[in-house]
Parts: C-alpha cells; structure tokens; sequence
C-alpha cells in the first residue's frame, strides 16, 4: 500500500505537512508550509485524517475560485460592501436567526418541568459562550475564527463582495451579535421574561416587526436564495431512502454500517421537512440517540426507537451507545445530510455545526483499554457445565449434567483464545480450511472455497487472510480427532454444524448472541466478550517475548503500518515452521484446563 505524502512521525505521533497553494497564502498568514497533528499513533487513522486535511483544504480552494467567478461577473459597484448594505444583511441576518428560533420554539412546544426547562437553558447558554468567546475581538483566536465564520455566512447566503481583512472582521463581529441578540431573547422568552434589546443594531426588529417590510428588498448578491434544486418539503425519511438506494451499489459492508443511524433517523426525524432541519432540531435528535442501549436490534426486537428510549429512560443504569459508536453516528448522519446538500435539496447540513458535534465531544471519553479476561474469569468460563459435564450444549448448557457435548460452544471459545479468532473467522471455517502441510497442521482462514463454489465467508481486511498452526494445547483437547469425524460428513462443509448465517451475512452475529447468554450465566458482571479472547491473546503474544512485527501480524490478521515496505507484497508470507515455533509459545499462567484434555 503506497504511503500517505506528507505523513510524518515524531514521538509516536503522525503529524502532516501541507503545502499551501499560493492563491491562499494569505488566508494562513503568507505560511508556505503548515503542520498539523493527526493526533493518532495509528496509520490508518493518520492517513485517513490526512485525506480530510486535504479535503477541507479543497474546499476551501474551490470555495475562494467560486467567489472570485462569482466577484468577477459583478460590476465594481455591487462589489462593495457598505456600510448600510451591511447593516441591512446583518439585520436580515437577525430576522433569519429569530425565524429559525421561533419555528423551533412552536415545534418543540412549552417545556412542562423544571427539568425541561434547565435543559434548555444549558443549550442556550453554551451557545452564547460559543459566539462571545470564539467571535469576541479579545479572544485569542478572535481573528481567525471570525474571517473563517464570515467565509461562511457569505458562502451559505451567496453574498459575493471584496472586503479587506479588518473589514471582514468588524462584519464577522456583527454577524456574531446576531447571534448573541437572538440567544439572548430566547432565554427572555424561555424564563417568560419580556424581551429586551441588548445591541442597538437590532432594535426595533422582531420576526413580526413592520420594520422587516421597511427594509429594501436586496440586491440579488445580498438574497437569501435557496438551492436551484431545494426540495423544502421533502421529508427526512425520502432523503435517507434516496441516499441508501444511491448507495445499494457501493461498499456493502459500508452501507451495512449506515443502516442503524438509516432507521433511527427515519423514526425519530423521518416526519420533518427538509426545510424543518434546522441545528435545534439535531440537538434534540442527538439527545434521544446518545440515551439509546448498545446492540438495539438484538436487545429489544420488534421494538421501535422510540419504546426503547422509553425503556432506558426508566432504567437509569443501563448500558448506553459508547461514544465511538456515536460518533459514527454522527458521521453518517452528516454524511447523509450532506447528500442532499450536494443534490441541492437544502442549503445547510446542521449535523455539521460544532454547537451540535459538541453534543457528542463533550460526552467523557470511555476507558479506551480493551476488555481482556483476567486469568481467573477464564478459569470460571472453563469449568463451567458445558466443559465439565452438562444436560447439552442448548439450552441446557448451564445445568450440570452427564453430557460433554463438542461442538462449535465448546472449541470456539478455546481456538479464539489460542489463536486469536475473530468471531466471524472461528464460525464460519469449512472443514477444508484446517490443513496440513510439511507435518504441520493449521488454519487457513480465507473466504474462497477449494471448489470455486459460491462462499458465504466474509473476512475483515485483506490481512485477515492467513494460515494460523494449530496451538499443541488444541491438539491435546482431541481438536484432529473432531475435524477427523466432522470430514466425514459430506452434507455439510461448515466445521461447526451449529454456527448459522443472519440475514447480515455473518455466522458472528448469532454466535456473539449464544456466547453473551453463557457469560450472563457464568461472569454476570462482565463486560468482555467473545472478541475480549482476541485481546487476550495480543496481550498472550508479548509475554510470550514474540517482538518481531511480522510474525504478530501474520499470526493475528493485524496490520502495523509501520513494519508495512515494498517487499511485504513479494513472496508467500513467513514459513509454517516459523509461525509454529512462536505459536507454541502462547500459554497462560495458572489457566487450569487438563480437565479438558483426552
């Protein structure tokens, strides 16, 4: 895989190195070069941030090309932004802001509890804190954000002009105390208190003032015009069906990722109008979506958004979505918005505003240290009934019992923990994918069959495909004595005969389910899963003393950009023997399973 231009490594730590065009030099101060942290030590998140660096540089490019050809069909004279044409855009500016507010207000309707009420206020006031100290004049980065701010505002309502840096920021400055007026009178109304001016500017002005007629109709560069293609009264609902049928071509595992936020957005939002998707009301959604439970659809089936948000809001402690999953979210849903922005069916994507990101930001980060099993949790998974005598391993897998039943509940746990299986990976092997080959045994996780039939195997990345030996402590469990009896059965190619497909595509998602039910039984309290094994066995690697990068990837389906060079691509990969010998030395101290040995 070819590197990232510009990438650099300091402590760590990738930072990227742009080159600024010389058309928008003066936008970063004359700097030839700017370097900017990516704030990660991972490559693939580095580069990744690094195309977005690009791409808003882009933007920005195309945006400035855009007002220069938009500048350049404008007489001299409607290039200039005076005083009182100034004024009267940002008093438009103001009436916009009021309208937007009051909509809102009459949607929302009047809150009905202190609670409601306190809520409401904190918005308003983290808004006002937002304006005041990013668009003060004293605020350290006063100057920067308010020529970006005032780039917008122009951008967003066509307002082509010329205006000279400090020009821009005293209209930038006025545009922010639209801003702060309009905060201000929410809050009155909010607390029933009568509206007072606070800016002189905005006196006299109000969304039912006859002062709004007085004002001069505008020239065509100052309107307020919508999109040639603006459909305000298409519903959210239409725009996301649009979207994903736009998208039922593309990456199939992407747009598996965007059919939860598709259906919460549908049911929460699906009824407003375009034109009603306005930053309040995707606060408000991202409000209900932050207090919603993880795995919702296999939680509470058949159950709406809004009878499960119902639900969580009575059970105070329950496991809500982790911010990386929100996050996610978020992204989609602006990735959605976006679309029909580019489609021109709105103007604006308020998931993009960073008063409604901070909704999401502001949340405390989660303990980012994967969850591994402690030595003693394995212990207990181990001797459990369904590995020490039970009724079967269905639903009587928790009762002790006669029966030591082996199949797929019982060897995935183990060859998870000892080889470091994905989920997906260990459920969906065929009988063909454990292989011998210079006395070696192994698995060879891939997704294509010896016979060239149609697979329904799915890996992760291109470096999940591997051969894995197989750990001696399997072999002595009695795995070949398994495989051996599961060859004889044509009927079926699947290793583990219990392991089936969802309508998802995954064997993972059915067998992540059972494993959670025998965790509810065996560790109640809990918040491993079956991918904790994979972790285990990372943690499994190092203390074994296994250093060299090549041989931890090969063995895991790991992928360290920092080992990655032009030869990895040559050749078949590490030797057998070699993945054998640092294999056979994964072994976990005082982790008791004779008991299981035959």
């Amino acid at each position: 895989m070819p590197r990232e231009p510009g990438l650099l490594r300091r402590n760590g730590i990738y930072y990227l190195n742009i080159r600024i065009p010389k058309r928008l030099l003066p936008l970063y101060g004359g700097r030839e070069f700017i370097r900017k942290t990516l704030q990660t030590s991972d490559y693939k998140m580095a580069s990744l941030r690094a195309k977005r660096a690009r791409l808003k540089l882009q933007q920005k490019e195309e945006a400035r090309k855009q007002r220069e050809e938009a500048l350049a069909a404008l007489p001299p004279r409607e290039r200039r932004l005076t005083e009182a044409r100034r004024n009267e855009f940002v008093r438009r500016y103001f009436i916009e802001l009021e309208r937007a507010s009051l909509a809102n207000e009459l949607l929302s309707g009047t809150p009905e509890t202190q609670d409601e009420v306190a809520e409401r206020q904190a918005d308003i006031e983290a808004e006002l804190d937002f304006y005041l100290r990013r668009y003060r004049s004293d605020f350290p980065t006063a100057v920067l954000d308010l020529e970006e701010f005032v780039d917008r505002v122009c951008d967003e309502k066509k307002l082509y002009v010329e205006l000279t840096p400090e020009e821009k920021r005293e209209f930038g400055a006025l545009l922010a105390q639209a801003h702060v007026e309009s905060l201000q009178r929410q809050r009155q109304r909010l607390e029933g208190r009568p509206e007072t001016v606070h800016f002189a500017a905005f006196s006299g002005l109000t969304v039912a003032s006859p002062v709004v007629a007085a004002v001069a109709p505008p020239a065509p560069a100052v309107a307020f015009a919508l999109p040639p293609n603006a459909r305000p009264n298409m519903t959210v609902a239409e725009l996301v069906e649009e979207y994903l049928h736009e998208a039922k071509d593309g990456n199939k595992a992407t747009l598996r990722t965007y059919q939860t936020i598709a259906r919460i957005a549908t049911e929460l939002l699906g009824h407003l109008r375009l034109s009603e998707l306005t930053i309040p009301a995707a606060k408000d959604f991202l409000r209900l979506v932050i207090q919603l439970p993880r795995n919702i659809t296999q939680r509470y089936p058949g159950k709406t958004i809004k009878e499960v948000h119902s639900i969580m809001e009575a059970d105070s402690e329950g496991q809500r979505l982790a911010k990386k999953t929100l996050q996610n979210y978020l992204t989609n849903i602006s990735a959605i918005v976006n679309f029909g922005v580019r489609r021109q069916y709105l103007s604006l994507n308020p998931f993009g505003d960073p008063i409604v990101r901070a909704i999401v930001e502001k949340l405390p980060d989660e303990n980012l240290d994967p969850v591994v099993y402690t030595i003693d949790e394995l212990n207990q998974i181990f001797r459990a009934p369904l590995y020490t005598g039970c009724v079967d391993d269905e639903a009587g897998f928790n009762k002790p019992g006669p029966n030591r039943p082996r199949r797929g509940r019982f060897w995935m746990p183990l060859l998870a923990l000892f080889h470091g299986f994905r989920c997906n990976e260990v459920a969906q092997l065929h009988t063909e994918d454990v292989k011998c080959e210079d006395g070696i045994w192994y698995f060879f996780i891939r997704e294509a069959r010896e016979n060239q039939e149609k697979s329904t195997k799915r890996l992760k990345t291109k470096q999940s495909r591997r051969r894995v030996p197989i750990h001696p402590e399997i072999k002595k469990i009695g795995f070949m004595k398994y495989v051996e009896e599961r060859r004889k059965d044509q009927s079926n190619p699947l290793l583990f005969t219990d392991a089936r497909i969802s309508k998802n595509g995954y064997y993972s998602d059915a067998i992540s389910k059972r494993f959670r039910t025998f965790l509810n039984a065996t560790l109640p309290k809990t918040s491993a899963t079956f991918h904790s094994f994979r972790h285990n066995f990372r943690d499994a690697l190092r203390e074994a003393g296994i250093e060299n990068q090549e041989v931890i990837e090969a063995l895991g389906g790991w992928e360290d950009s920092r080992s990655r060079s032009a030869q990895r691509g040559y050749g078949r990969g590490l030797s057998l023997n070699l993945l054998y010998e640092n294999i056979s030395k994964i072994e976990y101290k005082n982790f008791a399973i004779d008991h299981l040995r035959v």
